[in-house]
C-alpha cells in the first residue's frame, strides 16, 4: 500500500496561483455581455420549456452515470435544482447569485457529485436550448450568446468548487499539523517520564520545556500541593517575568471570584479560561498577566492515588484557543506527567527498601558499594586517598542471648547512630551485615589517617547503656587503603575484608591493616561466600535425592537428600566448593531450615503411594551442637505432620567426640528417630563412642568402596568394618557403589543397604519420583 502524498507549502502556493488564474477567466471579453443581451437571457425562461428538458436531461444522464445514481434526488430536491437554474439567467450578473451558487456548489460536493457531472447536465441543456432557438430562427449570435452563457455559469460553479475544496484542504492540512503537533508533544512527554535516573524536579522542568519548545504555548509550569501552598517544582522558560506573580496560597483563591475554578481543579477537572480579559471570573488577575500577552489558560490537575496533588499551568498568546482536542491533549500530559511522578516516587520507596538498612536506618552494603564508585572518581580527581574500615562485633550472638534480641536491636541502633555522629559528614558509613559495619573516609596524609583511627576506636570502647543493660562491645576492624591497596576499589573493599579476618584469627578487638602477604585464596573464599550469601536471598539451593536400596528385600528403602546449589551462569556447583564455605561462616544455619523443609515436601508426595520410604539429611556440625536443635526439629515435623520413622538424621563421625552433640543424638534415638554416622572410617570415632550409640547405622565412606574388590588391602579393611559392626549389632550401608562387581562383593559381606552411581546419581525431585516408580530389581541384580 503507498503512502499517502505528503503536503508540502509549495504546494498549497502552487493550488492558490491555479485559482487565481482561473479566477482571472470570468473577467475576461468572453464573459462581458451588453445589456441587451442580459435583457434576452434573462427571457429565456419565458420563451422555452427548460423545465420539461430539465428533467429529460436529469433521467438521461442518471441511467448513465453512477454519480447521480447513487445521490437519491427527490422531487423536491429537483424542483429547487431546477429553480435555481432558471433563476440563473436572471440572477448570473447580480451579487446575490454568488452566495446560492456556493450553497449549491457545497451540497453536491457533500453528495460526491463534482463539476464534470454538472458540466455535463449543463451542456446537455445548451443543446437542448440552442437547437430550440435555431428552429425559431434566431441568429448566430443569440446562439453564440447561450454558449457564453453556459460557460460563465460553468466558470462560476468552478470556482465554486474549487474555493470549497481549497477551504477543506486547508482545513484538513491545519488538522494534521495540529495532530502531528499531539504526537509529538505526546511522544516527547512519554520518552521524558521513565529515565531510571532522573529526578522529580527535572521530570517538571523537561515537560514544560518540551510544551513550550513543540506545543507552541508561551509559558507553562507545575507546581504541587504542599501544606496548602502551590509550589512551584518547574517552568519553562524558567525565568519568565510572570513567575514571580503567581499566586502561592489556596486561600487567594477561596472566598474570591476564582473560588468556583479552584474546587473544580481540586476535583480532578481541568480549567479553561480562554479569554482573559473577557472571563469574569478572571477578572481580579487579569491586570497582572495581561502585560506579558498570555491570553488563554488551561489548567489540569496532576494525580496521585488520594487525589489531586498538584497541576499542570500552560498559557497561550491567542485567546480562545484552548479547543476541545486540545484539552485532552493537555489532560493526556497531565496523566503522563502524574505516572511518571508516580514511578519516580514508587523508584524512590524502591531504593529506599533496597538500599537503606531498615533497623538502624543508615545505608546498606549495597548503597555502600554503590557510594564506593563516586568517591574513588572524587579521590582520583583530588589525588587522595580512602580508607575502607569493616567492623565486626565480636560474639554478638552470645550479647543477643545474654541480654535478648530487642535490647540487641537497641545497641545496633546506638552504635550506628554514635558512628554517624563521630563521621559528622566525614565519611560514608552502612551496615554491611547483622552485627557488620562499613566506613569510607578520604584522608590526605598518614598523620590524618592516625588521628581517625584513634578517635574511631575511642568511640568504639565507650559502653552501652540500654535499660538496665550495661554492654561494652568488643569490635574487630579491617582497614584497606585505596590506591595503596588496588587501583580497583571494590577489591580493596574485599581487602578490608581479609585484614579484618587476620582481626579474629589473632586477637578480639583488635585492628589490622592489609598487607599484601595475605593469602589470595582468602580473597577468593569472599567472593565466593558472597555469592552464597544471594544464592540464599534468591532460594538458589535445592535437593538431590539419591536412592538407597536394601540388599534383603532389593527394594528401594529411602532417599538421601543432597544440597545443591543452581547457580544462574555456573550451573550446579560442587558442594565441596560451597559446603565448607556455609559451614565455616554460620550460613548453613540459615539453609539447613530449608533443607528440612524441602525434605518434608518430597516426603508429603511420598505419603501415598510409598509410606515405608525414607529420607535421610545430613545435619551440620554447628546445629547437632546447638541445645536449641532438637526443640526446632520437632517443631518442624508438628508443622509438616512428618513421621519421626520417615526421617534419618545423617551425623558426621567426628561429632561423636562433642559432648552437647552426643547428648543431642541420645535424645533423638530416645525419640525414635533413624541416625546413620556418615563418612564412617574417616573421622575420629573410636569403637568406645560406638558401643554407646545404640540404634545408630555406620555408612562405609566411598573411598573405602572405590577399590574394591579389586585391591587386596581395601578389601580387608571394609571386611573389617562389616564384621566390627555386626559384633556392635548395627546396621551397615555402603556408600559410592558404582559397579556390578563391587555389589556382588558389598552384597556377600552382609552389608544391609548401599548407594552409588551404579543405581542412580542424585537426581532432581521430579526425577527421584520417576526412578522409584519405574524401579525394577532386574536390571541391577542378578
Amino acid at each position: 500500500m503507498q503512502e499517502a502524498p505528503i503536503i508540502t507549502n509549495k504546494d498549497l502556493e502552487d493550488i492558490k496561483k491555479l485559482g487565481k488564474i482561473c479566477f482571472a477567466c470570468t473577467s475576461g471579453e468572453a464573459f462581458t455581455f451588453s445589456p441587451e443581451e442580459k435583457e434576452f437571457l434573462a427571457k429565456i425562461p419565458d420563451i422555452l420549456p427548460l423545465k420539461k428538458w430539465w428533467f429529460e436531461v436529469f433521467d438521461s444522464i442518471t441511467s448513465s452515470n453512477n454519480k447521480l445514481v447513487s445521490f437519491e434526488l427527490k422531487n423536491e430536491t429537483l424542483e429547487k435544482a431546477f429553480n435555481f437554474f432558471e433563476s440563473s439567467f436572471k440572477e448570473i450578473f447580480d451579487p446575490v447569485f454568488q452566495p446560492k451558487l456556493f450553497l449549491v456548489a457545497s451540497k453536491h460536493l457533500e453528495n460526491g457529485i463534482y463539476p464534470v457531472v454538472l458540466m455535463s447536465f449543463c451542456e446537455n441543456l445548451k443543446v437542448f436550448i440552442i437547437k430550440e432557438l435555431k428552429e425559431k430562427g434566431f441568429n448566430d449570435s443569440y446562439l453564440c450568446l447561450i454558449s457564453r452563457f453556459f460557460s460563465l455559469l460553468a466558470t462560476y460553479f468552478f470556482q465554486a468548487f474549487y474555493s470549497l475544496l481549497f477551504e477543506n484542504l486547508f482545513k484538513t492540512v491545519e488538522q494534521l499539523t495540529r495532530k502531528n503537533r499531539f504526537l509529538t508533544l505526546i511522544r516527547e512527554i512519554n520518552f521524558l517520564i521513565f529515565p531510571e535516573n532522573l529526578s522529580e524536579k527535572e521530570l517538571f522542568e523537561n515537560a514544560c520545556h518540551i510544551l513550550v519548545r513543540d506545543g507552541g504555548y508561551g509559558l507553562a509550569w507545575i507546581g504541587l500541593i504542599e501544606n496548602k501552598k502551590i509550589e512551584l517544582k518547574g517552568a519553562f522558560p524558567q525565568n519568565h517575568p510572570y513567575l514571580k506573580l503567581l499566586p502561592r496560597q489556596m486561600e487567594e483563591f477561596m472566598g474570591s471570584d476564582l473560588e468556583e475554578y479552584a474546587r473544580k481543579f481540586l476535583s480532578g477537572h481541568p480549567v479553561i479560561i480562554n479569554d482573559v480579559c473577557q472571563d469574569k471570573a478572571y477578572q481580579i488577575r487579569a491586570d497582572k498577566i495581561r502585560p506579558f500577552g498570555l491570553n488563554s489558560i488551561a489548567i489540569v490537575p496532576i494525580l496521585e492515588k488520594e487525589g489531586v496533588i498538584g497541576g499542570l499551568f500552560v498559557y497561550h498568546t491567542e485567546a480562545n484557543y484552548f479547543r476541545s482536542d486540545e484539552i485532552n491533549l493537555l489532560l493526556e500530559i497531565g496523566r503522563d506527567i502524574s505516572l511518571g511522578l508516580r514511578h519516580l516516587r514508587q523508584r524512590d520507596r524502591l531504593e529506599e527498601a533496597l538500599f537503606r538498612d531498615e533497623l538502624t536506618g543508615i545505608p546498606n552494603e549495597k548503597a555502600f558499594i554503590m557510594e564506593l564508585a563516586s568517591l574513588a572518581s572524587k579521590a582520583r580527581k583530588q589525588k587522595s586517598s580512602i580508607a575502607l574500615f569493616r567492623l565486626d562485633i565480636i560474639d554478638f550472638s552470645e550479647i543477643n542471648h545474654q541480654v535478648g534480641y530487642a535490647t540487641g536491636d537497641k545497641i545496633l541502633k546506638k552504635l550506628a547512630s554514635r558512628l554517624k555522629n563521630f563521621l559528622n559528614g566525614r565519611g560514608f558509613l552502612a551496615r554491611t551485615g547483622p552485627d557488620e559495619f562499613a566506613i569510607a573516609t578520604t584522608f590526605n596524609d598518614l598523620a590524618a589517617l592516625k588521628s581517625f583511627v584513634s578517635s574511631l576506636r575511642e568511640v568504639l570502647r565507650k559502653p552501652f547503656f540500654v535499660g538496665d543493660s550495661h554492654v561494652r562491645l568488643e569490635i574487630g576492624i579491617g582497614v584497606a587503603l585505596y590506591p595503596e591497596h588496588g587501583e580497583d576499589i571494590l577489591d580493596v573493599y574485599e581487602k578490608a575484608s581479609v585484614a579484618l579476618k587476620k582481626v579474629f584469627r589473632q586477637e578480639k578487638g583488635g585492628l589490622a591493616f592489609y598487607s599484601p602477604e595475605h593469602s589470595p585464596q582468602i580473597l577468593q573464599k569472599f567472593h565466593l561466600l558472597g555469592e552464597v550469601e544471594r544464592a540464599i536471598e534468591r532460594k538458589e539451593f535445592v535437593l538431590f535425592y539419591q536412592p538407597r536400596i536394601d540388599l534383603q528385600n532389593r527394594k528401594v528403602s529411602g532417599f538421601e537428600a543432597l544440597l545443591r546449589w543452581k547457580h544462574p551462569e555456573r550451573g550446579i556447583v560442587s558442594p565441596l566448593e560451597f559446603i565448607p564455605v556455609l559451614e565455616e561462616s554460620g550460613l548453613i544455619l540459615e539453609v539447613e531450615p530449608l533443607i528440612f523443609q524441602m525434605a518434608f515436601a518430597f516426603l508429603k508426595k511420598l505419603e501415598d503411594n510409598f509410606p515405608e520410604i525414607r529420607v535421610s539429611v545430613n545435619v551440620s556440625a554447628i546445629q547437632l551442637k546447638s541445645e536449641k536443635f532438637p526443640q526446632k526439629l520437632f517443631q518442624w515435623l508438628e508443622e509438616y505432620v512428618i513421621s519421626k520413622q520417615a526421617l534419618e538424621l545423617e551425623i558426621t563421625e567426628s561429632l561423636l567426640l562433642e559432648p552437647q552433640a552426643v547428648k543431642n543424638i541420645k535424645l533423638f534415638y530416645e525419640n525414635g528417630f533413624k541416625l546413620a554416622l556418615d563418612d564412617f572410617g574417616t573421622g575420629y570415632s573410636s569403637f568406645r563412642y560406638l558401643k554407646d550409640l545404640k540404634g545408630i547405622d555406620i555408612k562405609i565412606d566411598r573411598s573405602f568402596i572405590a577399590k574394591v574388590p579389586d585391591d587386596r588391602d581395601q578389601v580387608s579393611l571394609v571386611m573389617a568394618m562389616v564384621s566390627m559392626a555386626r559384633g556392635l549389632n548395627l546396621r551397615v550401608i555402603a556408600e559410592g557403589i558404582e559397579s556390578r562387581e563391587q555389589l556382588a562383593f558389598i552384597t556377600g559381606l552382609g552389608v544391609d543397604e548401599v548407594q552409588g552411581f551404579y543405581f542412580s546419581r542424585p537426581l532432581p525431585e521430579q526425577n527421584a519420583l520417576n526412578f522409584l516408580q519405574n524401579y525394577d530389581p532386574k536390571e541391577y541384580f542378578w
